[in-house]
């Protein structure tokens, strides 16, 4: 069907209800399950449910964008979240009914399914949970307009706040900042999370490069190691580094190349849990970013919510669309060959 086939007179939308008085029952499920913190409902119920017209000065204008946009990045926020969660339980349902050598000796049943189920839930996940983090990066250029060098609204990308984390703080304190005080925290918050060292060190590097790779290359070239304990329980383990080929220290027997002993090569190679419990972790680390960034945002709107609206950002905003003169695909005829 064609847009030009259709009657473009529209007397009237359908659509969600514009004026929302109580919470949704979908954030009121992501709160009951755990699958989004406290603070992210917080910020939902200060924004008046996100129902149109209820915007504070400090978002508000004249053809509604900026408190529009703050509305999809807000649920967007819980969208993520909730589908990380779902896929987090996806990835534990899925691998149990994984086939393994064990199982099949043993007469027990298994899913043919289940292995790709589990692995594109595991690679669903990981795009969940970058995206999280780059809306939350428009969350700050939103609120925190002009203070994190390189973040602009409409452009945000998480890439820039974590190089924004990485520098010294160069911030002089000016005590007729409203928010000052709020952006210092919301810094010292982040790092703590963001900049984690000991056993967390490089995470989000490690959840970039899987992140890229899986979407961009797909399963074939995204490793999985399979290991049994003593159960004969098969747990799957990621690499810390790509490419990786395993295969290059397999030597024959009696060859003179002498290989790394096996151990050694996937302590020093593999991430050190299982990718259940690595997906698990990364769903609460993230969680917590997200808690700590809306709490942050909560306290920052509190203080300017009466301000007026926030120019710098809806010019922002208003300076970055992107449009495409494409319209349709024209028939290219049966394939070559």
């Amino acid at each position: 069907m064609k847009l030009q086939e259709l009657n473009l007179n529209v007397a009237g939308v359908v659509g969600a209800p514009i004026s929302i008085a109580t919470p949704e029952p979908t954030w009121l499920e992501g709160r009951e399950s755990g699958a989004i913190p406290e603070p992210l409902f917080r910020l939902y119920e200060q924004a008046k449910f996100l129902s149109f017209g209820a915007a504070p000065s400090f978002l508000a204008d004249p053809d509604n964008l900026l408190f529009s946009y703050y509305g999809m990045l807000v649920r967007g926020l819980r969208r993520q979240l909730q589908e990380s969660s779902d896929l987090v339980a996806v990835m534990h349902e899925a691998h149990s009914k994984v086939y393994t050598p064990i199982k099949k000796a043993k007469g027990m049943a298994w899913d043919p399914t289940a292995d790709s189920r589990a692995n594109q839930a595991f690679r669903d996940l990981l795009g969940a949970a970058y995206s999280t983090l780059d809306i939350l990066a428009e969350l700050i250029a939103v609120v925190f307009t002009g203070r994190v060098s390189g973040l602009k609204v409409g452009r945000a990308q998480f890439a820039t706040v974590e190089d924004w984390l990485r520098k010294e703080p160069t911030e002089t304190p000016d005590p007729n900042d409203v928010l000052g005080g709020r952006f210092v925290e919301l810094r010292q918050r982040l790092s703590k999370r963001v900049m984690s060292g000991g056993s967390e060190k490089d995470w989000l590097g490690l959840l970039r490069l899987l992140r890229n790779k899986s979407a961009h290359l797909g399963d074939d070239v995204f490793r999985y190691f399979g290991l049994f304990d003593p159960k004969g329980d098969l747990f799957m383990f990621i690499p810390r580094e790509w490419p990786y080929f395993f295969q290059m220290h397999m030597k024959q027997t009696g060859s003179s190349e002498s290989a790394e002993p096996f151990p050694e090569f996937l302590k020093k190679t593999l991430v050190a849990e299982d990718y259940i419990s690595f997906a698990a972790g990364l769903n609460r680390k993230i969680k917590n970013i997200v808690a700590d960034t809306a709490d942050v945002l909560h306290g920052s709107i509190k203080i300017v919510s009466g301000n007026g609206t926030n120019q710098f950002a809806l010019t922002q905003l208003k300076g970055n669309p992107q449009a495409f003169e494409f319209q349709l695909f024209d028939d290219d005829g049966p394939l070559a060959g």
